[in-house]
């Protein structure tokens, strides 16, 4: 994986199959420099790190930075909480029923990315300029995607304070034969919380 990411810096682009028909309509359709937001919600997440007014906040100042934002992944929550979201994004639907090739194709031909980590995230690192939030602990990216990982605690204290409880993380991360995600660090009685939104607003606002 770091010799893949190693390439990636090098040549940071895919060939994209632009006689696919999805694709070459998105093309055609798109005449704004465009991002895709990806928000993914699965297990203890949803409950925990939902994001949702943090989502909307960064929808409104792209939308206000004339970006076409392409909005994927399991957003119907999101939407749910945030209606007016719907005026000011192109969702992956056809006649009003989720699409998971138009879903795809957002994800592929967009210029820049921001979102969740998880399968969605991964076409990052192709991007102009890429931001994930809420990165699983263990998980890593190329050099060249910013990324906020999630601020872990056991009993209040954060856990970069403590190397002793860094260790057993890094030992887990073995054990487990992956990056731990929340799910697996609630049942490893830790407690997560999200990056402070300014930090993530304000990085927006000056590489955006």
């Amino acid at each position: 994986l770091t010799y893949y990411y190693y390439l990636v810096e090098k040549k940071p682009y895919i060939r994209i199959n632009k006689k696919n028909k999805i694709i070459e309509k998105l093309i055609e359709n798109n005449k704004q420099k465009s991002i895709c937001i990806y928000k993914r919600e699965k297990k203890i997440k949803n409950k925990i790190t939902k994001n949702y007014s943090l989502f909307y906040r960064i929808i409104k100042i792209l939308s206000k930075k004339n970006f076409q934002i392409f909005l994927v992944g399991e957003y119907f929550d999101l939407i749910k909480s945030f209606p007016q979201i719907k005026k000011l994004v192109s969702l992956p639907e056809k006649n009003g029923i989720y699409n998971k090739d138009l879903n795809l194709a957002m994800q592929i031909i967009s210029d820049y990315y921001i979102g969740d980590t998880g399968g969605g995230s991964y076409f990052s690192m192709y991007k102009k300029k890429s931001l994930i939030m809420g990165n699983s602990e263990g998980n890593t990216f190329p050099k060249r995607v910013k990324v906020f990982n999630y601020r872990i605690f056991y009993k209040n204290k954060n856990i970069k304070k403590n190397l002793k409880i860094k260790r057993f993380i890094n030992n887990q991360i073995k054990i487990n034969k992956t990056a731990l995600d929340p799910d697996l660090l609630y049942k490893l009685n830790l407690t997560i919380k999200n990056e402070d939104e300014s930090k993530i607003i304000n990085y927006i606002k000056k590489n955006f």
